[in-house]
């Protein structure tokens, strides 16, 4: 069924198998210079021009680990799902307003998981998601104050979420009803640890764009962003994939 949709890659020679409960982990490291990312203009706001932020649609930490990579498996039409047996977790999932910037810039939230909008800035925000299958929510987010959504349903792709008092802020919201989506933090690691052994569909995507060309082993993702693995009954390690700093422009 795979080699009829798409790419089939065997990794266990490559990455090497993981000892230990299994799953799928890697690191996406940036090679080459990365230009100092670009201030953004404050406005008026005395609160936002203290903070003086900048962009952050491209986040390269220290090491050269890129950030903010969305992984996650997407089975299409026919294709098996892996099983998800794990409980929705009470704690709710929060973004956060601080220093005129949405943290995380990139948050997954499970369907049942209470999402919270918090402010911690001394000035008002306004929290605008365009969700598609939940329903769209356009509020107003005092200081100190903190807004409550339930999500019934997940989302087929990552939603944007701004601020229509201050444009330059911009994060987005990965709405799931299973385990299997990750996000990479400033090393440029991610992990799906409970991702069960067999060939799935993985889905690469960075900042409102599939994640095309990513080289994996011999092969890249496609033009959505995806490659089929197989994941061994030990786990999968994928190791460092490497992605040019020009690519990312």
């Amino acid at each position: 069924m795979f080699k009829r949709a798409g790419i089939v890659i065997s990794l266990l020679l490559a990455a090497g198998i993981v000892d230990g409960a299994g799953g799928l982990s890697g690191r996406i490291v940036v090679v080459g210079a990365v230009p100092p990312a670009e201030a953004l203009p404050p406005g008026r706001d005395a609160c936002c021009q203290a903070a003086g932020p900048v962009d952050q649609s491209v986040v390269v930490g220290p090491e050269g680990g890129l950030a903010n990579v969305v992984v996650s498996v997407e089975p299409r039409r026919g294709e098996p799902a892996p099983p998800a047996d794990d409980a929705v977790p009470e704690e709710p999932a929060t973004l956060t307003n601080r220093g005129c910037a949405f943290i995380p810039r990139v948050l997954v939230v499970r369907v049942g998981q209470p999402l919270v909008l918090a402010n911690n800035d001394p000035t008002m925000h306004n929290v605008d998601i365009e969700f598609v299958r939940n329903r769209p929510a356009n509020v107003v987010v005092p200081p100190d104050g903190r807004r409550e959504f339930d999500l019934v349903k997940p989302e087929r792709r990552p939603i944007g979420v701004r601020c229509n008092v201050h444009p330059f802020m911009q994060a987005w919201v990965v709405v799931r009803d299973d385990p299997f989506a990750a996000v990479t933090d400033e090393s440029g690691e991610f992990e799906l640890a409970e991702l069960p052994s067999g060939e799935w569909r993985l889905r690469f995507w960075r900042e409102g764009k599939p994640f095309v060309g990513l080289q994996i082993g011999s092969s890249a993702t496609d033009e959505r962003g995806e490659v089929v693995l197989a994941i061994p009954a030990g786990g999968l390690q994928l190791g460092d994939l490497r992605v040019a700093a020009t690519d990312l422009r």
